[in-house]
């Protein structure tokens, strides 16, 4: 039938053309509503679905024919590989990923832990807009997780059976290693640069860098750790949060000594820590506590000033010197307080002994290592002043702290305090005990006369406002610098002096430096795991020459093949400049690439050498005969203790080996008095022969104004001080450039085995001692 004719039809019958709507209509009812269309739809797509050879169904397909792999770890990194190319759905809130990595493996107390929970607790109470905060960590075994079980017990104190699975991260979240884990990081560097790369941004906070600046104050191993955990952040990081101006300007000098030169850019910023706000009565609770030390402080006598000292006791933070200027005081009479509260530290040993034995423990020394909250901030509100001594660091909390108490500070004059205190702290600079005890005294006078600088007035942050300071860097994008890699094709490798990599048998590693000890030996050697390529190189040793010199066979060479090959050499007499610094530069050639070369410094018993930098670059076939370097050069003089025919010099400084000291306190190559009398200085006990010397006495009397030093002299004696020679007065310098302290001409009419020089100091006398020479004359 044609549609025509159908027409016709519905136009002459109605009743037909009701009973075929009629039918029509329970047709569409029955097989095409909405709910019966889309249970075909979805019945067609799933079957599509199981089907599929591709995509993730494709995937799950695929695997339930593979079976499980032997490696079940094998499993963890497909679970994340597929998450990478098939993420789930979720919500337009982005990710704000906190690494709590040491956090949650350990509590230890430490100021970078107090930070990271102080930080996280703000992170987690006031989430930023748009972000949710996730603690992540991550171990050896695995790599990073979601911190779930963790995170409820640092909210709630209760421990909950949660999850902690795999992280899954896309475009828009932010990676944060808030904590410092350096192996952690280090053994997870690809992942977290392979987060970079898929467009998640990886930031980290930088606390201070002092394992590689003040290497005296860690042993070796952290040194290489810490090293390896700052390359590990260049390499998967696209920023650094420090937590100071200080902190980063130090970093970014750093990197541009040391970084490797295919680094990229790195965005650098910084943020000051906040400080805690106590509440609750905390007198109230630290009267509740039952110990003698407690009781003691809390009765203090107000008419006696009390310093306080806060962090762990270890050589950083300068408690030796602090302890030393008080028992000065103490001597003069002073009735002041020491207060220090803080856990033993690392190397701190003859310390520890001397706190806990003084006699003045208990009175007016305290020593508290286990403090609570509330104790210490009642001490914060009982005592006088803070002394802030350290040596560095890389923010300083005890002065923020301080300044929420208006309690004064006398604080170290090193750049990150100035940063924090400014005009807002007196300052003392100097390693001995009279330059801190000094600035006591002139802190007590002008503080008497309301004349000395108070915290009052000092900023200083809330942990909220800290944080909202971070968050600005990091999520606002507000950095304050920038480091980009400066390209220089001709440099191979750079080494401070105190380098890990650079062994030492008889120096000793401060700042970054490397230091003669007046023992005879090799002062360098190294660097460890530098592999060379043949071609053509320059060596460079940089540092300086002290008083000792060094004219007893120093030199420096460059050898291969495990030192039994030595390239070229150069001896180190004579290349010091007025200032005395020098510049030790050895060309030379390899045929071959080399695994095993040294470029080595060795020292005589007398040699008075600071190592500041090595480095090796490049340079042209110009300056090396390659045919020709193969050939041993003349070897360099034996090292010894003994001066060169020629001169007949004996020069050695004050802390050196040979010399002794009674009532003396050992600061670098100098000696300082202690307010004590006796012996500050004695030695060498060097066999002289028949002749005649001249014994000078080098150092400095502080402020003094000219005239004698009453009761100080030196003596040229033998015999165990038996036998004295001459006795001299001392005679006060004029400056700090007029450095002679006293002179004496003598003969020896026979061999004299053990000669010494010796330096009788008063009490009360503020002395340095730098050094002595002999000197044969005829």
């Amino acid at each position: 039938m044609t549609l025509r004719n159908t027409l016709e039809l519905f136009r002459a019958q109605p009743d037909y053309r009701k009973n075929m709507g009629l039918r029509a209509a329970a047709y569409v009812r029955t097989l095409h509503q909405p709910r019966s269309c889309a249970d075909q739809y979805a019945r067609v797509i799933e079957m599509f679905y199981e089907k599929a050879e591709q995509g993730l169904s494709g995937i799950t397909n695929q695997l339930q024919n593979i079976g499980f792999p032997a490696n079940q770890a094998d499993l963890v990194t497909l679970a994340e590989r597929i998450s990478d190319l098939y993420p789930p759905s979720r919500p337009v809130w982005h990710q704000l990923l906190i690494d709590v990595s040491e956090l949650v493996h350990r509590d230890a107390k430490s100021g970078i832990q107090r930070v990271v929970r102080r930080v996280l607790q703000e992170l987690l109470e006031n989430p930023p807009y748009g972000y949710r905060v996730e603690p992540v960590y991550a171990t050896f075994d695995h790599g990073y997780r979601y911190a779930r079980s963790f995170t409820a017990r640092f909210l709630t104190q209760i421990n909950m059976p949660l999850d902690d699975d795999p992280i899954s991260a896309t475009i828009g979240d932010i990676f944060w290693g808030l904590d410092l884990q350096p192996l952690v990081v280090s053994h997870h560097k690809t992942f977290l640069n392979e987060l970079r790369n898929k467009g998640i941004k990886v930031y980290f906070t930088l606390y201070d860098i002092l394992p590689v600046t003040e290497m005296q104050t860690t042993d070796g191993d952290v040194r290489e750790v810490f090293t390896q955990w700052m390359l590990a952040i260049l390499y998967a990081g696209d920023g650094v949060l420090c937590i100071s101006q200080t902190v980063a300007s130090n970093f970014k000098q750093w990197l541009d000594l040391f970084a490797p030169q295919h680094s990229h850019s790195v965005r650098l910023g910084w943020a000051h820590l906040g400080a805690d706000v106590m509440d609750g009565n905390v007198e109230e609770l630290c009267y509740r506590s039952d110990s003698l030390p407690t009781a003691n402080l809390v009765g203090l006598d107000p008419e006696y000033a009390t310093f306080l000292m806060v962090g762990t006791v270890e050589p950083r933070k300068g408690y030796a010197q602090v302890l030393s200027a008080f028992e000065l005081l103490w001597n003069l009479g002073e009735n002041v307080n020491l207060v220090i509260v803080g856990k033993k530290g690392w190397n701190v040993e003859e310390l520890m002994i001397l706190l806990a034995t003084h006699p003045e423990r208990d009175r007016r020394l305290f020593w508290l290592q286990d403090v609570g909250d509330a104790l210490l901030e009642r001490l914060y509100t009982v005592s006088t002043c803070l002394i802030a001594a350290s040596l560095d660091e890389g923010f300083g909390l005890p002065l923020i702290e301080a300044a929420r108490h208006n309690l004064p500070i006398i604080a170290r004059d090193i750049p990150v305090f100035r940063e924090v205190a400014g005009e807002h702290a007196s300052y003392f600079s100097g390693l001995a005990p009279q330059d801190l005890a000094g600035a006591v005294l002139q802190w007590l006078a002008r503080n008497s006369a309301d004349a000395a600088p108070q915290s009052t007035a000092m900023p200083w942050l809330t942990w909220a406002e800290s944080t909202k300071q971070m968050l600005s860097v990091i999520l606002d994008g507000q950095w304050q610098d920038q480091w980009v890699p400066v390209q220089d094709a001709e440099i191979v490798a750079r080494y401070w002096g105190s380098d890990y990599r650079v062994h030492s048998e008889v120096g000793q590693r401060m700042g970054t430096a490397l230091w003669s000890t007046g023992h005879a030996g090799p002062l360098a050697y190294g660097p460890a795991g530098l592999s060379l390529k043949a071609g053509h190189y320059l060596a460079t040793w940089s540092g300086s020459i002290g008083l000792g010199g060094c004219d007893d066979g120093a030199h420096v060479d460059v050898s291969v093949e495990l030192g039994t090959k030595i390239l070229t050499h150069v001896s180190l007499e004579g290349l010091a400049r007025d200032d005395g610094h020098f510049t030790a530069s050895l060309p030379f050639a390899l045929k071959e690439e080399q695994r095993e070369l040294e470029v080595r410094v060795w020292v005589g018993g007398r040699s008075d050498v600071r190592l500041d930098l090595l480095e090796i670059r490049k340079t042209s076939p110009s300056a090396i005969d390659i045919d020709n370097h193969d050939k041993s050069p003349k070897p360099a003089a034996g090292l010894t203790d003994e001066p060169s025919p020629s001169a007949q010099i004996y020069c050695y400084w004050a802390t050196h080996p040979k010399m002794n000291t009674e009532v003396g306190y050992r600061v670098d190559r100098s000696m300082y008095t202690t307010g004590k009398k006796g012996y500050l200085l004695f030695g060498p006990h060097v066999g002289l022969p028949k002749g005649q010397y001249v014994a000078t006495l080098f150092g400095v009397v502080p402020e003094a104004g000219g005239g004698l030093v009453d009761g100080c002299c030196m003596e040229v004696a033998w015999n165990s001080g038996r036998d004295v020679a001459i006795r001299q007065t001392l005679h006060a310098t004029q400056a700090e450039s007029d450095c002679e302290l006293g002179r004496v001409a003598f003969e020896l009419t026979a061999y004299i085995p053990d000669l010494e020089i010796r330096v009788y100091v008063a009490s009360g006398v503020f002395l340095r001692l730098d050094g002595i020479t002999i000197e044969e004359t005829a």
